[in-house]
Formats: structure tokens, C-alpha cells, sequence
């Protein structure tokens, strides 16, 4: 996000995420990973903090939808994930939560 502040009366701003076309929850599952990274690299929480504590929800006729970070890890990051939480890349399912 860039913010550009006039006179600190007026604000210019900017937000870059990545979006997935006709996919509700991109949006959400983009602000939700950054925020996550910036967790975990300025704040030095764990990886399995950030993935467990970055997990939101929505009720969609009557059925709680989850939203989580665990698409937009690199395999990399699942691998560390899995080694740190003791989970394996199946339990990292949305579902599971």
C-alpha cells in the first residue's frame, strides 16, 4: 500500500494485492497473507502462529466458510509449516479447521 498524505487533510492511496477473477474470497485471502508476512517478519512470530492465527470466516447460506493463508504458501513455506506444527501438508486443509 502506498499513502500519500496533502496537508494531512487529504490522502492519495494506493493498494496493490492480487485478485483472482469471479473468486469473492481472493481479496479477502490476499490482505489476510499480508498481514501474515508482516507477522512474521517484523514481529518474529512462528510460521504455525501466523498460518493458525490468520484464518477468517463468513457464513454463506447458512455455512461457515473459512478462509486461510495455507493457498497462497509457497512449498517451501508448507514444508517449514508441516515441520513446525507437526502437521502434515493433508492437515493443512482449510477443512481442518
Amino acid at each position: 500500500m502506498i499513502c500519500i498524505t496533502f496537508f494531512r487533510t487529504w490522502h492519495l492511496l494506493w493498494i496493490f494485492n492480487w485478485a483472482t477473477k469471479h473468486k469473492k474470497d481472493s481479496i479477502t485471502g490476499s490482505m489476510a497473507t499480508w498481514e501474515a508476512i508482516l507477522d512474521y517478519t517484523r514481529y518474529d512470530k512462528s510460521l504455525s502462529y501466523v498460518v493458525d492465527n490468520h484464518i477468517w470466516s463468513y457464513d454463506r447460506d447458512g455455512e461457515k466458510v473459512y478462509i486461510s493463508i495455507v493457498p497462497n504458501m509457497t512449498r517451501e513455506g508448507l514444508n517449514k509449516y508441516s515441520d513446525e506444527s507437526k502437521h502434515t501438508e493433508k492437515d493443512t486443509e482449510i477443512g481442518g479447521w
